[in-house]
């Protein structure tokens, strides 16, 4: 049984080093961003599915900071 957890400890060590990607940016996990897929906006999650990186819907929309407000001025 020891040489399984000596086998398992990269694949434990590697999922705590995932992240998403959103236009060639890094997120960790937990943290959100605005994506825009088929010309749909929503705010999403960085969180693992399945072993797996992926992004969850939080929000239909995006929230407008006063930065994404001064580009439209």
């Amino acid at each position: 049984m020891p040489c399984l957890a000596v086998m398992l400890l990269p694949a434990i060590a590697d999922a705590h080093n995932c992240k998403c990607r959103n236009r060639g940016v890094h997120f960790q996990l937990g943290e959100t961003s605005c994506l825009r897929v088929d010309g749909r906006n929503y705010l999403a999650r960085c969180e693992m599915k399945l072993n797996v990186s992926s992004w969850t819907e939080v929000q239909d929309g995006c929230p407008l900071t006063d930065a994404s407000l001064s580009r439209f001025n």
